[in-house]
Formats: structure tokens, sequence, C-alpha cells
């Protein structure tokens, strides 16, 4: 049984040695760090153990600390995806850290019962989580308390890192924010914006592409009327679940708007398992298969479900039919939807014009309404310039973001400089948190060129850590 009201401490670790897909050994160790459930009242004294994997397999005494600000889903994805940091750590002998975000993977506050104590589930109190954790880690091993210490993190958890470093200045020396929607909330971008630069995307990959999927929509919905034509769809798209009613159209629907926005951010040069197992240039592969003009009917729906093959079932291994509930363990029980309920609140609508999504408005009051009906909470989309300067970031150092323009989110991320130590990384041939992923021979230049930048940046962070704490 758990003991929610335990001193903090460190609980227990398991060993893990396993080679990255660029033939990498990687060696570390599972730890489980006791942290408070409420870090800022002082009525609630409970805890919960937090789950993260160290490595000092190339660190020495003194070295640097490379920490990743984990995102909302299962550690070991972005273990075993964020190539960057193992690849930085026998260069710099560097210490390896990820953290686990709370309430995702295995770190739930109250067990099962997590779900009631969503109050907890904040920025703020994640990233004092990673604060508590890191200054444990600089006391408890020998030669860590000087060690610098440098965030990143990639979508969510690039947010995450920029905001470690605004927070937490005197933990962390620099922040590598890759990918990361800081601006992506109402008002601040178009509401279609994400749904627009999906789209130029598929146009590039075959003009033909997006003109299909923009038309399969109400194709799905003609068919979705009937018992008939709901056979037939369940038929084309060989469902493990019938649609038997038009609401299971509009989950199919949701399914295939989450493939094509999925596809769009893994696309790599390289065949990838990190949304799904997917080919090189996955974004061309679906095209493929709607690169002819004027589809419709069947033959229209018989081509996406071809092309959604591509996101589900590339390998062939994901059985004889589509599950359209399948997780690929990046998000855990819907509590993201949460989370945009409250602080990393989104705006999203279409018009089914500059983009190949099926028209639908934005109210911020349905949203609003809707996240009280859900949740049982009301947004606060202006807490983020309250707590993090909002667009204004001049007043903050040591944070570069970068961003790829194959990747949707783009739209929402920080694309020019700030000042000279708020810097911004554009790749245009780069997709989500490119950079961060493991070497590749088919990277493009332009991506290479970008870690050779961010590591000499992080060079000079530390640098200066070191500087610092020698006047002291």
């Amino acid at each position: 049984m758990l003991l929610y009201n335990s001193p903090i401490y460190i609980f227990f670790w398991v060993f893990a040695l396993f080679e990255s897909s660029e033939g990498i050994r990687i060696k570390y160790d599972t730890k489980h760090y006791r942290v408070k459930v409420d870090h800022f009242g002082f009525h609630n004294d409970d805890t919960f153990l937090m789950r993260y994997m160290i490595s000092l397999d190339q660190w020495r005494p003194g070295g640097p600390i490379l920490f990743y600000t984990g995102n909302e889903g299962n550690i070991t994805v972005f273990v075993e995806n964020t190539g960057l940091l193992w690849e930085l750590a026998p260069e710099f002998n560097a210490m390896v850290i990820f953290a686990e975000h709370r309430f995702y993977g295995e770190s739930r506050p109250y067990g099962e019962e997590y779900k009631s104590h969503l109050n907890y589930l904040t920025v703020e109190q994640a990233l004092a989580d990673y604060a508590s954790l890191l200054t444990y880690i600089r006391s408890s091993i020998p030669g860590a308390t000087h060690s610098p210490i440098v965030s990143f993190g990639g979508s969510y958890g690039g947010v995450l890192s920029a905001f470690f470093r605004i927070k937490y200045p005197h933990i962390t020396a620099g922040a590598l924010s890759a990918s990361a929607p800081v601006w992506h909330l109402p008002g601040w971008v178009p509401c279609n914006a994400y749904w627009r630069a999906m789209t130029e995307v598929y146009t590039d990959a075959n003009s033909h592409c997006s003109t299909n999927i923009r038309r399969s929509w109400d194709e799905l919905d003609s068919f979705g009327k009937t018992p008939v034509g709901r056979s037939i769809i369940d038929q084309i798209f060989r469902l493990c679940t019938p649609t038997k009613s038009p609401e299971g159209v509009q989950h199919l629907k949701g399914f295939l708007s989450n493939a094509w926005g999925n596809t769009a951010m893994a696309n790599y040069p390289y065949p990838a398992n990190f949304e799904a197992p997917l080919p090189a240039w996955p974004v061309k592969a679906i095209c493929r298969h709607l690169s002819a003009p004027n589809l419709d009917g069947a033959d229209l729906l018989k081509a996406v479900f071809n092309a959604v093959s591509v996101y589900f079932n590339h390998t062939g291994d994901a059985g004889i039919c589509l599950n359209t509930t399948n997780s690929n363990g990046i998000d855990t029980g819907h509590i993201w939807g949460y989370q945009v309920c409250t602080e990393r609140v989104q705006a999203w609508c279409a018009d089914g014009k500059t983009d190949m999504m099926q028209p639908y408005p934005y109210s911020y009051k349905k949203q609003v309404a809707n996240c009280y009906k859900t949740w049982g909470v009301k947004p606060r989309p202006e807490w983020q310039t309250i707590a993090y300067g909002g667009l204004n970031l001049s007043s903050f150092t040591n944070i570069i973001f970068s961003n790829g323009l194959l990747d949707p989110w783009h739209v929402g991320g920080v694309l020019h400089n700030v000042s000279d130590t708020v810097v911004a990384m554009v790749m245009p041939l780069g997709a989500h948190h490119n950079d961060l992923r493991y070497s590749n021979k088919l990277d493009p230049p332009q991506i290479k060129e970008t870690r050779e930048k961010e590591k000499d940046i992080i060079k000079s962070w530390i640098a200066e850590h070191y500087r610092e704490n020698r006047r002291h």
C-alpha cells in the first residue's frame, strides 16, 4: 500500500540496457523519487512516486546534467526517441535524466484514484517536481553539487523546458525547447493555423492529395446517413467496431484527422516509430494513394483507406481490422484533455478552403461550457502571460526554440530571435522535434547544421555556469 504522507526519498531502481535504432547502446537505471503532491500549499502533505531514468554511464564528477522535461505520456517513449541527449552525453561527459510528468505513465498521485485529484495536474506542479528532483540529485550524488543542468524537451515537453528555465534559472543553465507550441493559444494564432500548415505539407506532396482528403469528409457523411452506407464504410475500412450510427462515422473521421496530423508531425526522411511505425517521408507515401484526380464515392473511400493504412498498418502487424481506439502511448487516459481545459488552452477551427478539413467554427464560450461539463473546470488562457511572459519573452535568457516547418505545430512556435540569448532555429525540412531525434545519415543538411549550432550554444551555457560558479 502506498503511503502518501511518507517522507521524500528514492524508492527503487531497475537497470536497463538497450540499443537504439541507430545502433547506439544506452544504459540507464529506472528509479522512483517520492515527491510532494502539492508544492505550494501547507495543508496537504501527501506524496507520490515520480518515475525517472538516469544514466551515469558517460558522466564524470562535476560534468553537466542533461535533463528531459517529461511530456504528456509514458516517459519510456521519449527515452527511446530522444537521441540528441544520448549523443551529447559522451562528448560532454554528461549525466542524462528523463523525468516522467505527474499523472502520466507510472507517475500517478493517488494511484487508481488519480482522476479525483486532477487539481494537482498543473504546469507549475510539474515544474516543481523537476526542480525538487534535480535538487535531490545534486545533493545526493557525489560530484554533482555544482554540475550545470541543461533542460531539453519536445512538443509540450519543449514548452515545459522553456518554462523551467523561466521559472528556475538558478537550477537550469539553459533550455532547448523543440517544436514547442508556446504561443498556440486562443487569439494568439488563427484557430485553423495548424490545419492550414498541415494542408500545405500534403499539397506539396501531391496537389490532388489534399483535395481528395477535403472531399472525403462529405462522402463519409453521405454514406453514414443510412445503414447500407455505414455497412459499406465498415467493409471498406475493415473496422473492428462497426459504425452503428452517424456518431460512429464521426468517430472514424476523428481518427482520420489525427492520422493525417500525426503523419505530418512524423514526416521524417527515414523510417521511424514514434507516433506509429511509419516509412520514410510518410506523407508522400500516403499521398501516393490519393494522387488520382476526381475521385468520389466508394472509390474515394477506398483510396482514403489505403492511404490511412500507411499510418496504422505500414508494417502489416496491426491485424485484420482497423481499431480506431488504439493508443500510441503518447497520451494517457485522455488526461491531456484536462490540461487543455485549464492552462494549455487551444483554439481549433477549419474553413475547408485554406485547409483540407471539414469546416467547423470555434467558439470560446462553447469550449468553456464543454470543459466545465467534462471536467468541472474553466480555462485560464491568460495565465501563461501572467506566469511566463506570454508573447513577451525578452526578459528571459538562454533558451533555444527550434521548429521544423513540416511540423504543423510550428505555427504556435517561436520562429524569430527574441534577443541574443533567446534564439530561434528554423528547419524548412524538419518535422516534429526532428533535432532531438538520433542523428541519421538521411537527415537533410539543415538538420545537421541545426544540431551543431545548438551544441555550440549549449557549450557556451555550460562554460558560463562554470565561470559563475568559480566567482562564488
